[in-house]
């Protein structure tokens, strides 16, 4: 009975003791590869805004019954409802900043096709 009592309590101590020491040793890690997961997630969903900017933005430019104003704002719209759509949310600034570089872009393109 004794020996079984001392075999519990060095399993208990052995138990009591590696589990902190395992998980003070691997939260470290598993953060990082958490916040790697993160970022390369978030990498995909900017990627993905840039293409559905670009597309846009080459759309509306061809249309000439809206303001420029008008575009913008139907282009912002646009990507942030064909994001909500992939199950992914952008922000109005993000959405407005990705149009901007996309149509910046755009010119670049039609003033070198020149």
């Amino acid at each position: 009975m004794m020996a079984q009592t001392i075999d519990s309590t060095a399993w208990l101590t052995f138990g009591l003791t590696v589990i902190p020491a395992a998980y003070a040793l691997l939260r470290p890690w598993i953060k990082a590869r958490i916040a790697a997961q993160k970022d390369k997630q978030l990498k995909r969903d900017l990627e993905i805004a840039d293409n559905f900017a670009q597309a846009i933005v080459a759309e509306m430019a061809v249309m000439s019954g809206m303001s420029n104003a008008d575009r913008r704002e139907a282009a912002v719209q646009f990507l942030i409802n064909e994001m909500a759509n992939l199950g992914k949310a952008i922000s109005k600034e993000n959405a407005a900043a990705k149009v901007e570089a996309a149509y910046q872009k755009y010119k670049r393109q039609v003033n070198n096709n020149r």
